[in-house]
Protein backbone atom coordinates (compact mmCIF):
# COMPACT_ATOMS: atom_id res chain seq x y z
CA UNK A 1 0.00 0.00 0.00
CA UNK A 2 3.13 2.47 0.71
CA UNK A 3 4.44 1.79 -2.47
CA UNK A 4 1.61 2.38 -4.39
CA UNK A 5 0.76 5.59 -2.62
CA UNK A 6 4.37 6.96 -2.87
CA UNK A 7 4.79 6.17 -6.90
CA UNK A 8 0.53 6.43 -7.91
CA UNK A 9 1.28 8.97 -11.21
CA UNK A 10 -1.66 10.91 -10.90
CA UNK A 11 -0.18 12.22 -7.19
CA UNK A 12 3.39 12.52 -8.81
CA UNK A 13 1.83 14.51 -11.69
CA UNK A 14 -0.37 17.23 -9.45
CA UNK A 15 2.42 18.05 -7.40
CA UNK A 16 3.58 21.67 -8.38
CA UNK A 17 7.61 21.22 -8.97
CA UNK A 18 7.79 23.22 -5.34
CA UNK A 19 6.10 20.33 -3.79
CA UNK A 20 7.89 17.52 -5.42
CA UNK A 21 11.69 18.66 -4.42
CA UNK A 22 10.32 18.87 -1.07
CA UNK A 23 9.00 15.44 -2.05
CA UNK A 24 12.64 14.00 -3.00
CA UNK A 25 14.18 15.43 -0.13
CA UNK A 26 12.08 14.22 2.61
CA UNK A 27 11.00 11.09 1.84
CA UNK A 28 12.74 9.74 -1.14
CA UNK A 29 16.25 10.75 -0.19
CA UNK A 30 15.41 9.80 3.33
CA UNK A 31 14.48 6.13 1.60
CA UNK A 32 18.08 5.88 -0.29
CA UNK A 33 20.02 7.03 2.61
CA UNK A 34 18.32 4.72 5.15
CA UNK A 35 17.63 1.16 3.41
CA UNK A 36 20.66 -0.98 3.53
CA UNK A 37 22.24 -2.25 0.00
CA UNK A 38 21.28 -5.71 0.81
CA UNK A 39 17.17 -4.49 0.66
CA UNK A 40 17.95 -2.31 -2.48
CA UNK A 41 16.35 -4.67 -5.18
CA UNK A 42 13.19 -5.61 -2.82
CA UNK A 43 12.52 -2.40 -1.06
CA UNK A 44 13.85 0.51 -3.01
CA UNK A 45 13.53 -0.53 -6.44
CA UNK A 46 9.73 -0.62 -6.52
CA UNK A 47 10.09 2.81 -5.79
CA UNK A 48 12.67 4.33 -7.12
CA UNK A 49 11.58 2.85 -10.51
CA UNK A 50 8.34 5.04 -11.17
CA UNK A 51 9.55 8.07 -9.30
CA UNK A 52 12.55 8.44 -11.62
CA UNK A 53 10.40 7.94 -14.93
CA UNK A 54 7.74 10.15 -13.62
CA UNK A 55 11.43 12.97 -12.82
CA UNK A 56 12.35 12.30 -16.63
CA UNK A 57 8.61 12.59 -18.08
CA UNK A 58 8.28 16.09 -15.42
CA UNK A 59 11.97 17.46 -17.24
CA UNK A 60 11.05 16.46 -20.81
CA UNK A 61 7.91 18.63 -20.62
CA UNK A 62 9.67 21.53 -18.36
CA UNK A 63 12.56 22.06 -20.88
CA UNK A 64 10.98 21.28 -24.08
CA UNK A 65 10.27 25.74 -24.49
CA UNK A 66 13.73 26.49 -23.10
CA UNK A 67 15.24 24.45 -26.21
CA UNK A 68 12.90 26.09 -28.28
CA UNK A 69 10.35 22.77 -28.55
CA UNK A 70 7.10 24.07 -27.78
CA UNK A 71 5.13 21.53 -25.91
CA UNK A 72 1.68 21.65 -28.22
CA UNK A 73 1.04 23.13 -31.31
CA UNK A 74 -2.91 23.62 -30.93
CA UNK A 75 -5.08 26.48 -31.23
CA UNK A 76 -4.21 27.11 -27.58
CA UNK A 77 -0.35 27.79 -27.97
CA UNK A 78 1.60 30.03 -27.79
CA UNK A 79 5.07 31.64 -29.22
CA UNK A 80 7.95 29.69 -27.50
CA UNK A 81 8.75 32.75 -25.53
CA UNK A 82 5.71 32.75 -23.68
CA UNK A 83 6.22 28.93 -22.41
CA UNK A 84 8.69 30.35 -19.60
CA UNK A 85 5.94 32.16 -17.84
CA UNK A 86 4.60 31.46 -14.84
CA UNK A 87 0.83 30.49 -14.09
CA UNK A 88 -0.92 33.74 -13.29
CA UNK A 89 -4.60 34.53 -13.22
CA UNK A 90 -4.78 36.57 -15.90
CA UNK A 91 -3.86 32.89 -18.15
CA UNK A 92 -5.76 30.81 -15.50
CA UNK A 93 -9.07 30.77 -17.78
CA UNK A 94 -6.49 28.97 -20.85
CA UNK A 95 -5.35 26.65 -17.91
CA UNK A 96 -8.84 25.89 -17.16
CA UNK A 97 -9.62 25.11 -20.55
CA UNK A 98 -6.97 22.48 -21.12
CA UNK A 99 -7.19 21.14 -17.62
CA UNK A 100 -11.10 20.63 -18.15
CA UNK A 101 -9.93 18.08 -21.49
CA UNK A 102 -7.61 16.04 -18.89
CA UNK A 103 -4.42 13.82 -20.79
CA UNK A 104 -1.04 14.35 -20.66
CA UNK A 105 -1.89 18.11 -22.77
CA UNK A 106 -2.32 20.08 -19.57
CA UNK A 107 0.26 18.54 -17.71
CA UNK A 108 2.44 19.38 -20.55
CA UNK A 109 1.27 22.82 -20.62
CA UNK A 110 1.64 23.39 -16.32
CA UNK A 111 5.06 21.87 -16.48
CA UNK A 112 6.41 23.69 -19.47
CA UNK A 113 5.02 27.33 -17.41
CA UNK A 114 7.08 26.38 -14.48
CA UNK A 115 4.92 23.90 -12.63
CA UNK A 116 3.87 26.81 -10.42
CA UNK A 117 0.64 28.67 -9.53
CA UNK A 118 1.71 32.40 -9.02
CA UNK A 119 -1.97 34.12 -8.74
CA UNK A 120 -1.57 37.64 -9.04
CA UNK A 121 2.15 38.47 -8.30
CA UNK A 122 3.54 41.24 -10.89
CA UNK A 123 5.14 39.57 -13.82
CA UNK A 124 8.85 40.36 -12.34
CA UNK A 125 8.39 38.42 -9.71
CA UNK A 126 6.32 35.84 -11.38
CA UNK A 127 9.06 35.05 -13.79
CA UNK A 128 11.70 35.40 -10.75
CA UNK A 129 9.62 32.53 -8.91
CA UNK A 130 9.74 30.58 -12.01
Amino acid sequence: ALVSAMTDAENLKAMEHRHFTQYLKHVCELLLVSCPATLYPTHLAPIAGPILEHIRSRLDKTWSPIIAQPPSRNSLARDSSDFTSALTSTNSAQAAQIAMKGGEEWFTWYYSHGGLFVGDLDRVTADAAV
